[in-house]
């Protein structure tokens, strides 16, 4: 069959959820144009009408459905772009943020130790342990996190990608009790941790609470919790000038700096992201055990 543009346009954007905003619809509705007849953006741009196989209607009926719910793009097609990579992501992973691409950019700017070892911590989809992995020279890299099934996805996509990351299964809020990296030490440790209460699920979108793993996402009481106890841990953990790296929530960014502070890190750095946002932070470890 034929359809044209316009009119694919106008179904596509009448099934799209009203919390979004007219700027963020139209994105929607060309990536999911281009995903439904899997043709660029450039493609969709100078043509007028697209021909649709059989297989792609049933596919554009039943994607239109899960995007009237709210569904994320990125879980409808199963895959989502990270520092110029593909991945799979699954509802059992976050979808990776270009928040989170300006993190790794940070720690690669930084990393100057030859033959870095790398620990990440909540691996999620694998986005940075494999990116780092790929861009830093030599960098041995291993990665956690507490869901079996999201480090399925995480293996899966270090394959695709050509990646070698080491990942493990681990409870970090139990490492005191239970940790499979007694005997390790790193150069650098990062993590993007839960820190969102659970109060605070009234406040958030349909596409995310909705669909978006609550595991990698919440946090009861305290959100510090995560970022104080893997603070802990990686002062074990670092080597001599060791760096620690959190993706943080830009409400709590002081608390972030005064816990790393009264735990012992020096030059204690806050960044901004590219919303002028302070969603970083690295401290740096500059003797063992003090």
């Amino acid at each position: 069959m034929i359809i044209g543009k316009v009119q694919l346009k106008q179904l596509v954007q009448e099934n799209i959820p009203q919390f979004y905003s007219q700027e963020e619809k139209d994105s929607l509705t060309t990536n999911f144009i281009c995903g439904i007849l899997e043709i660029s953006v450039t493609k969709y741009l100078i043509e007028s009408e697209f021909i649709v196989s059989e297989t792609q209607n049933i596919n554009l009926k039943n994607s239109l459905e899960n995007l009237r719910k709210g569904k994320p793009l990125q879980y409808i097609f199963g895959n989502a772009s990270f520092f110029g990579r593909e991945f799979l992501v699954t509802p059992d992973v976050l979808i990776p943020r270009p928040e989170t691409e300006e993190l790794c950019n940070w720690i690669i700017e930084e990393t100057k130790t030859i033959s870095p070892k790398i620990l990440d911590i909540g691996c999620g989809s694998g986005n940075i342990p494999i990116t780092l992995n790929l861009e830093i020279s030599k960098a041995t890299v291993f990665a956690i996190d507490i869901s079996k099934d999201a480090l399925l996805v995480a293996k899966e996509n270090s394959k695709r990608n050509n990646a070698i990351v080491q990942f493990e299964q681990m409870d970090i809020l139990n490492w005191k009790n239970k940790n499979v990296f007694s005997a390790h030490k790193f150069d650098i440790i990062v993590s993007n941790p839960p820190y969102i209460l659970e109060q605070e699920k009234t406040t958030m979108r349909k596409n995310v609470l909705d669909f978006e793993p609550h595991l990698a996402l919440f946090v009861k009481n305290n959100p510090m919790l995560f970022y104080q106890t893997i603070a802990e841990f990686a002062k074990e953990h670092l080597n001599k000038n060791g760096k620690l790296f959190f993706e943080i929530n830009e409400a709590y960014f002081s608390n972030c700096k005064d816990i790393l502070e009264i735990i012992g890190y020096k030059n204690v750095e806050l960044r901004k992201d590219f919303g002028g946002k302070f969603r970083m932070i690295k401290g740096e470890l500059f003797a063992p055990n003090f």
